[in-house]
């Protein structure tokens, strides 16, 4: 990071504002970043007699800021999980033989691999619908509510694919905590910001 800073970021931005005919000695900047404590200290990212530099957002206000965090992210893995589940789940059980569905849902679960993540997510993007990022940017712009539209991947939707593939003791309540058990990560980066 302090590499980029001094040898990408500063020379950019001398050379981008002595372009619109600043003079050397009046050019300023601030690169404003997250406060993770994988970035170097603000004194390593200063240059340009201290005109330059890079100052950190108060702690766990990130999240507050970044439009992806404002729905769009959720809604990428939500598509992305109920995708997961269609190609891991046995949908269709055959007739008049034993039924083997959970031993081929294990063994679909255990080839998913590297690939098949990167193509759902890939699709999970590709389905969001433009709405979804003009609210989050919305949000930070104007103050106004989100409106994620979950059409589709909502609990009830992940629920109807489980009984679909023969799992019928699935509840709402095991939906939501699949669904927010990444949220346990979230909040460790976060509070990392402080």
């Amino acid at each position: 990071m302090s590499e980029w800073f001094h040898n990408h970021f500063v020379p950019d931005v001398i050379h981008f504002q002595t372009k619109l005919q600043i003079a050397t000695d009046n050019v300023k900047a601030i690169l404003l970043l997250d406060n993770t404590p994988a970035h170097p200290s603000t004194d390593e990212l200063e240059a340009h007699c201290d005109r330059i530099k890079a100052i950190f957002m108060p702690p766990n206000t990130s999240s507050l800021v970044k439009p992806m965090d404002q729905g769009v992210i959720e809604h990428c893995k939500r598509y992305y999980r109920n995708k997961q589940l269609e190609e891991c789940l046995v949908m269709e059980e055959e007739v008049g033989k034993e039924d083997t569905r959970r031993a081929k849902l294990l063994v679909n679960f255990k080839s998913y691999n590297i690939r098949n993540a990167v193509y759902n997510w890939a699709e999970a993007w590709n389905n969001l619908q433009s709405i979804t990022l003009s609210n989050a940017w919305n949000k930070l712009l104007k103050g106004t509510e989100v409106e994620v539209d979950f059409t589709g991947l909502g609990p009830q939707d992940f629920i109807d694919t489980a009984h679909r593939s023969g799992e019928v003791d699935v509840t709402e309540e095991n939906v939501v905590e699949w669904l927010e058990s990444d949220m346990h990560d979230y909040i460790c980066m976060t509070t990392a910001d402080s």
